[in-house]
């Protein structure tokens, strides 16, 4: 268990958000963590040399890196600061010695980057200095993630580690613990994936293939129910992954492979049954791509699930192409993804076809304090006592949203325990204490995150390299916000009639007159 100290408590706090499959677009993790920036840089070069991406696609990185790295003690020593800057300063180039060198200080900075965190966070406990508990979530959980361990797997063993675990320990502790493992070995796991429908092979049956006796078998052995289980056999199929989710995920990737395959070469389907199996573990585990949340809760709001209506719109259209990146798998979804952001948000005149990233980037940002003040609301009105009763009274999700802003503004006591809100409180203290400048930092946060989308649909459709190293994490970091900037899209298009590019352009001007003595509440950035 966490021996509680304030900072503790909210990086603590911070990772089980980040790693928390349900939790909203604005409490999410966002970011790819330095490791896997400085792997993306080495990829990115290499690409430029075959000619599918540019050199400013490089330096981009590059420049995200150093900011990065800055206040990073994952880094190493000072040398080791200094010698990574000068790198990422240089004009890199494929195989040349500066590649080569980055790649070998990538991996000294993997072998021993979650060991430096746990020394400054030792450190930071005796002596508390500069770390900030939100960089310092963000710093470790992305790490993490960016490894390849299951957002699933990670959820449990720190809510163990934190809640659970009947020694109590620093957070120091605990991250030399996920240091350790993620020192362990991949594992090689089996996995049986049953089938409702599959084609044959034009030779027989495909490798690992259990006929339908066999899987009755082998799971009546393995003491899973069989009753009323409709089955034409199964395939054992051997993947390599940090845990079991991680696994399942690598599976249901394969699985959907093969699919594409069966669809195009013949007249039947693949029809896999809903759950699999991994060989000596007692449970199920669902096969379905994980989805990657991308919620247009307009669609709803206002009563446009069924819509055909007499012409299809924009808006239409681009929802239509935003549904791959939902569950997709990650090649399709990237492109669906980008697609459906720059057809609704390029403008005549763009001279750069990551305007229409830019445009979504701003558009999140303007969401982003109604979506942590709304969700205060509720988590204040279910505290119940006066606050509560005047939240309760508001008629709408804006009145709700100003309300508890009026209440923080005032200096009034936000009495939320638990440390996740607190954490949100403070974040949305600094919005207020200097809304230009941090909003600023916010919408340079999400550029960097569609960027890096449309970095990776170039290298997916113009390189044909479909296992790029950054091509996960950027679906994990963009899937929510791209979500969230269409359900403001959508509210703008079914409720005033605006064009997309219309209420992206009065999000450019309200954050660039956010703070001003005449401008915008931060709850009113898109109104």
């Amino acid at each position: 268990m966490l021996i509680v100290n304030t900072f503790d408590s909210l990086v603590g706090a911070r990772l089980l958000e980040f790693f928390d499959i349900r939790a909203p677009w604005h409490r999410r993790l966002w970011a790819t963590g330095l490791l896997l920036t400085l792997r993306e840089i080495l990829e990115a070069s290499e690409m430029v040399a075959a000619k599918v991406l540019f050199q400013n696609s490089v330096k981009a990185l590059a420049e995200t890196a150093i900011v990065l790295a800055g206040t990073d003690p994952g880094v190493g020593s000072s040398p080791y600061k200094k010698k990574l800057h000068d790198l990422l300063r240089t004009d890199l180039q494929f195989e040349s010695m500066e590649y080569l060198e980055l790649l070998q200080l990538a991996n000294d900075i993997e072998d021993r980057y979650l060991q430096s965190w746990s020394g400054a966070l030792a450190a930071h406990s005796a002596a508390p200095g500069t770390l900030k508990a939100e960089r310092t979530a963000r710093a470790i959980g992305s790490h993490l993630l960016d490894l390849g361990f299951s957002s699933e797997f990670l959820f449990g063993w720190w809510r163990w580690h934190i809640h659970k675990n009947p020694t109590r320990q620093t957070l120091a502790e605990i991250v030399l613990a996920a240091h350790n493992l993620t020192h362990k070995p991949r594992r090689a796991f089996e996995i049986l994936v049953v089938f409702r429908e599959a084609p044959p092979n034009k030779d027989g049956d495909p490798d690992g293939w259990m006929t339908a006796q066999q899987v009755i078998q082998w799971l009546k052995a393995a003491n899973f129910p069989t009753e009323g289980l409709r089955q034409i056999g199964g395939m054992w199929l051997n993947v390599m992954a940090r845990d079991p989710w991680g696994a399942v995920q690598a599976v249901a990737e394969i699985v959907d492979r093969f699919a594409s395959r069966v669809q195009l070469g013949t007249r039947g389907q693949l029809l896999p049954l809903p759950d699999v199996y991994i060989k000596n573990a007692p449970k199920t585990y669902p096969l379905r791509q994980r989805r990657r949340r991308v919620e247009v809760d307009a669609l709803h709001r206002e009563d446009q699930l069924y819509s055909s209506g007499k012409s299809v719109s924009r808006v239409d259209s681009a929802i239509e192409l935003l549904s791959p990146l939902d569950a997709s798998s990650p090649s399709t979804a990237v492109a669906g993804g980008w697609a459906a952001v720059e057809a609704i948000l390029t403008a005549p005149g763009d001279a750069d076809r990551l305007s229409a990233g830019y445009r979504m980037a701003s558009l999140v940002t303007s969401s982003f304090p109604r979506a942590e003040l709304t969700s205060l609301s509720y988590k204040l009105e279910d505290l119940g006592g006066p606050l509560a009763a005047s939240i309760a009274a508001c008629a709408t999700n804006r009145d709700r949203a100003a309300h508890v802003l009026q209440h923080i503004k005032a200096g009034s006591p936000v009495l939320l325990t638990d440390p996740a809100d607190v954490a949100a409180v403070d974040r949305l203290k600094e919005v207020l204490a200097d809304p230009k400048k941090k909003l600023h930092d916010i919408n340079t946060h999400l550029s960097t995150v569609f960027r890096g989308l449309y970095r990776n649909r170039n290298i997916v459709l113009h390189g044909g390299k479909t296992d790029a190293v950054g091509l996960r994490s950027s679906l994990r970091n963009a899937a929510p916000l791209v979500g969230a900037g269409m359900d403001r899209i959508a509210h703008a298009w079914f409720v005033e009639g605006l064009e997309p590019v219309q209420i992206a352009a009065r999000a450019a001007v309200r954050l660039a007159t956010a703070g001003a003595p005449d401008g915008p509440e931060i709850v009113d950035l898109l109104m």
